[in-house]
């Protein structure tokens, strides 16, 4: 009986969803497993009969699969899609494996038609030769390396699926599994040795052909059978390093022992090739942060001159000041002795006359003259926030151990500040681990216990520090909101959604955010004018909830970029309550 979606099977044991897969050999269906909190398992059901092939045939690619798995097992193989366990249906094996969420590097390729960055397509192709490796140590040949057989994990991590026609010369049972007449395998991606009709026994170059066939077309977008041999992947695309040319073109030699001669030989030259690469952009960030201080230095000094130009502009005008106010004072005396003078010719004429003028005079000069100006206030009130706001303490999570300053700050200070309407305490920032000097020894995780009854929204500062593109639409870190009587609400942080880069000039990292949970942000900038941005990431809570107790955050983005890696910096964590 054939699998159908929304069955259950096996006494209740897996409940069947839909159908994700199918080839000529098998089908692969999507399922849970209700006894292991629904687990979701990829279940692979071979063709009973297979045009071409005996019965024999097939019973024996799976058992091949099944054993080869098991060793692999036993060997703790890195990034290989082992079985969970094998069941039995209706006299048919099913093969239960993890589900593999990321999809295949196939789908990825078809979204990327010009090819994939080649920082991304390095990272992809050195976790298959990891997979690779385990196989050749074991003197296994997988025959079918291809992109659909590369599939990636929900953290977008790689992993070498589906050995039903490897080839077995050992292992650590001994066995030797071996066809006669041609190699089973997909042409497009083939070695030439592979598609010659004599049967003979491949070696783990034939492997390294066709993962060089996977790699030239994740850095081209296009496929190496049917162009000239030797061709190059940057004659086709530009800005390929000429160190991955290289590795390239001796993976794709036409004869076997011209190539890397296994899996690890190439993940070595692949590694060599990226630190070296490393090192240079470490030098040419070093030329830019000494640039930056030269001109950071620069702007100090000219604000020094500024300042002195002003300052001797003020004295000018305080001078310029004095000056008129002395003249305006000897005007004033001259008045009143010419006043004396009129008044002691005329006194013996009217002396009446000249009091009642005297008088009226001395009136009239009190009337207009000029009142003085009294200056303005200039003092704020410091609002306080409502108490509905509670601040979280983030010095016992900041890495660095001191107060943060407007450098870090991107211009602010430690103190309340309003951002998006919202009330923040700054000084302290917690991050996470990352390649950056001063976040290696920093967390991957840490945990927030807290105690706020009637809790209603959290709002996060958060930025994300290393967010380069090759991370776009992939998860690096997760929230984990940890409620009374209520299950942890858990918030994925996906690059280019919820989170990005702190920088707005850097051309290699993600500056756009589109999810509404982000409800604003302050933009400013570092001293010597990099400008950046902090984030306001607002998670509203469910109805009902009596206690909040804690908040976890965890960095999930482990070095899957050679050295690069992401990191998670939140200076702010405030609750509103009731």
């Amino acid at each position: 009986m054939p699998l159908h979606p929304n069955t259950t099977i096996l006494n209740g044991k897996y409940h069947i969803l839909r159908l994700i897969g199918k080839g000529g050999m098998a089908r692969v269906w999507l399922a849970e497993e209700p006894r292991i909190k629904r687990r979701r398992v990829a279940i692979k059901k071979p063709k009973r009969s297979v045009p071409g092939f005996s019965e024999v045939e097939l019973k024996r690619r799976v058992q091949n699969e099944i054993d080869l798995s098991e060793e692999l097992r036993l060997a703790h193989a890195p990034h290989i899609v082992l079985l969970y366990t094998v069941e039995e249906y209706e006299g048919t094996p099913l093969l239960v494996m993890p589900y593999m969420a990321g999809g295949s590097l196939k789908d990825l390729l078809a979204k990327h038609p010009q090819g994939l960055d080649w920082q991304e397509a390095v990272r992809i192709a050195t976790q298959a030769l990891r997979g690779l490796s385990s196989l050749h140590k074991l003197d296994v040949v997988h025959r079918d390396v291809k992109p659909s057989n590369i599939l990636f994990d929900g953290d977008g991590v790689a992993h070498l699926s589906d050995f039903g026609v490897a080839q077995i010369r050992g292992g650590t049972r001994g066995r030797t599994t071996m066809l006669a007449g041609p190699h089973p395998g997909d042409p497009a991606y083939a070695a030439p040795e592979q598609m010659r009709n004599d049967g003979g026994y491949l070696t783990p170059a034939t492997d390294i052909y066709a993962l060089g066939s996977v790699l030239f077309e994740m850095l081209t977008g296009k496929k190496y059978k049917g162009l000239e041999p030797g061709t190059r992947p940057s004659q086709l695309r530009s800005g390929i390093p000429a160190w991955l040319d290289e590795v390239v073109v001796k993976a794709l030699k036409e004869t076997p022992w011209d190539r890397w001669q296994n899996g690890e030989e190439m993940l070595a030259a692949l590694k060599l090739g990226w630190k070296e690469a490393h090192k240079k952009r470490e030098g040419e960030e070093k030329a830019r942060r000494e640039k930056d201080k030269k001109r950071q230095e620069q702007d100090v000094e000219e604000k020094a001159e500024r300042g002195a130009r002003d300052e001797n502009i003020r004295a000018n005008i305080n001078a310029i000041r004095q000056t008129e106010m002395k003249r305006q004072q000897r005007r004033q005396g001259s008045r009143e002795d010419d006043l004396n003078k009129e008044f002691s010719a005329w006194w013996l004429v009217s002396a009446l006359a000249l009091a009642v003028m005297a008088i009226g005079m001395f009136f009239l000069v009190r009337v207009m003259e000029p009142k003085p100006t009294l200056p303005p206030n200039t003092s704020t009130p410091i609002s306080q926030p409502e108490s509905v706001w509670q601040f979280v303490d983030m010095q016992p999570y900041s890495p660095k151990g001191h107060l943060e300053d407007e450098t870090t700050l991107l211009g602010l200070t430690p103190g309340i500040f309003d951002i998006a309407g919202v009330p923040f305490s700054l000084g302290w920032t917690a991050s996470t681990q990352c390649s950056a000097p001063e976040f290696r020894n920093a967390p991957e995780m840490f945990s927030i216990p807290l105690d706020i009854a009637n809790p209603k929204q959290v709002y996060f500062l958060i930025q994300a520090g290393m967010g380069w593109n090759q991370y776009s639409g992939r998860k690096i870190g997760q929230i984990f909101i940890q409620l009374e009587d209520y299950e942890d609400l858990q918030i994925p942080l996906i690059l280019g959604e919820n989170i990005r880069d702190w920088s707005e000039d850097n051309p290699n990292a993600v500056t756009t955010v589109t999810s509404p949970q982000v409800i604003g942000a302050y933009e400013g900038a570092i001293p010597g004018g990099r400008k950046g941005h902090i984030d306001v990431l607002e998670v509203s809570l469910p109805l009902g909830v009596n206690k909040l107790t804690g908040i976890q955050i965890q960095d999930t983005s482990n070095q899957t970029v050679g050295s690069i890696d992401p990191c998670l910096h939140i200076p702010a964590v405030t609750i509103r309550h009731d």
